[in-house]
C-alpha cells in the first residue's frame, strides 16, 4: 500500500474529528448513543452533532447541516 493510500485509511481508523448526523438529545436511542459512547471512552478529537431540530446536544454545540460544520470532518456516523 502507498502512503496517500495509508493516509486515507489513517483517517477512517483514527479521525480527528466526527460528526454525527442525526444525533440525539436522548442517548437511549440509536442516534444518541455514539455521542455518549465517544465521550465514555475519552475520544479526543473534535465531535459535531449535526441534527437542525437542537441548538445543543448534551454540551455539545449542534449544526443544522453537515454544509454547516466548521470544517470538514474526517468521519461521519450517520
Amino acid at each position: 500500500m502507498n502512503a496517500q493510500a495509508a493516509g486515507k485509511l489513517d483517517r477512517l481508523f483514527n479521525p480527528r474529528s466526527i460528526a454525527m448526523v442525526g444525533a440525539s438529545q436522548d442517548s437511549s436511542r440509536v442516534s444518541g448513543q455514539p455521542l455518549m459512547n465517544l465521550r465514555a471512552h475519552d475520544y479526543s478529537g473534535r465531535l459535531y452533532a449535526v441534527n437542525p431540530k437542537y441548538a445543543n446536544v448534551n454540551g455539545t454545540n449542534c449544526y443544522a447541516t453537515v454544509a454547516a460544520l466548521p470544517e470538514c470532518p474526517d468521519l461521519a456516523i450517520v
